[in-house]
């Protein structure tokens, strides 16, 4: 271990980092709160092992901004490597898209439509980018994998 992060009042179910100089991560906890952090910002203590340090990653002096628009039900996020994304995902079976440049402003929302056209989502498991282009894969616990491609 070579740093430690907290806390939040309720467990935490996502993690995600971009793989840039700049290094935003992002932290969800299972009631929808989400946090954009700069590591490189936050506040480190001494720990009991000279070694370790123990930062507070949602400290004022690291954290970049909050998202509360996700309420309940997180299940999983995604930052994209090399534009300003952040999906979140939801067991309630919808997935929402964030402008990491624009302070996390909301984007859009995915959500299940029912009906013969209408776009199969369900309870929402895990998120992943394409490296480079803007396509969201999006896993389902009911077996179901879609993939998104949008221009935003």
């Amino acid at each position: 271990v070579v740093a430690s992060f907290g806390a939040s009042k309720s467990p935490i179910v996502a993690i995600g980092s971009q793989p840039t100089p700049q290094g935003a991560i992002a932290i969800a906890n299972e009631e929808g709160d989400i946090w954009v952090s700069d590591p490189r910002r936050a506040r480190t203590q001494p720990s009991a092992i000279s070694a370790i340090s123990s930062a507070d990653l949602l400290s004022d002096s690291s954290c970049l901004y909050a998202i509360d628009s996700h309420r309940g039900s997180l299940s999983s996020l995604a930052l994209h490597a090399s534009s300003p994304l952040l999906a979140t995902a939801s067991r309630a079976q919808f997935i929402k898209l964030y402008d990491v440049a624009a302070a996390g402003r909301e984007i859009l929302t995915i959500r299940y439509f029912d009906g013969f056209l209408g776009p199969r989502i369900g309870p929402v498991s895990c998120l992943c980018f394409h490296p480079t282009k803007r396509i969201l894969a999006a896993g389902s616990s009911d077996a179901t994998l879609s993939i998104y491609a949008a221009d935003i």
